[in-house]
């Protein structure tokens, strides 16, 4: 998912969110007689309200479905803005548009650099994946370590072994950002991005 859905995600949950407090807290308020005792025994909807959807249920009802119809509608869009990825299919190595145009698929380049990964000492697994962040492309790669791993170590390797590689064989002006997050498998550690 991009910055953006994650923005949006943001600010439209928190806005429920506040919604929801603002709702339960005055509940609670009324119920407990702290805006006055009468009211903690009265009906949520009074009479008249109940009156009133009787009287025009004629219209009343069908508005109702259509503004239901409208929140699902919503929910299901911001669901489908879940389901998109922000993973990138094949990267573009061109360097002169006049002279061709060289692609090559992502699973390709990641399978690779994953199975490399894995063979330097203090690494226990790793994932790798292409991305879209911010107009560009960026591979992750996220390294899990072995138990009383030499972070150092793994560092050094991966950036003599597994990144110039793959630096040397997409090309320094095509190769994407390399993000590596090293993650350690003893419980309490918290993950370090290199």
């Amino acid at each position: 998912m991009g910055s953006r859905a994650d923005r949006l995600n943001r600010v439209l949950l928190t806005l429920i969110a506040l919604v929801l407090i603002a709702a339960g807290t005055t509940g609670l308020l009324f119920g407990l007689g702290a805006l006055g005792q009468d009211r903690a025994s009265d009906l949520v909807l009074s009479g008249k309200v109940e009156q009133f959807v009787v009287e025009q249920a004629l219209w009343f009802w069908p508005l109702v479905a259509v503004v239901l119809v409208l929140l699902a509608l919503l929910a299901l869009r911001w669901l489908l803005q879940q389901l998109r990825t922000d993973r990138v299919g094949d990267l573009d190595l061109t360097e002169h548009r006049n002279r061709g145009e060289t692609r090559v698929d992502t699973a390709a380049v990641t399978d690779a650099l994953v199975e490399a990964t894995q063979r330097c000492a203090g690494v226990d697994s790793a994932s790798a994946r292409v991305v879209q962040a911010r107009g560009d492309d960026r591979l992750v790669l996220s390294v899990r370590l072995a138990d009383r791993a030499d972070l150092a170590e793994v560092r050094r390797q991966l950036a003599t072994g597994p990144l110039t590689d793959l630096r040397h064989v997409l090309g320094e002006t095509t190769c994407p950002v390399i993000a590596v997050e090293l993650e350690p498998t003893t419980r309490g550690s918290s993950r370090s991005v290199a």
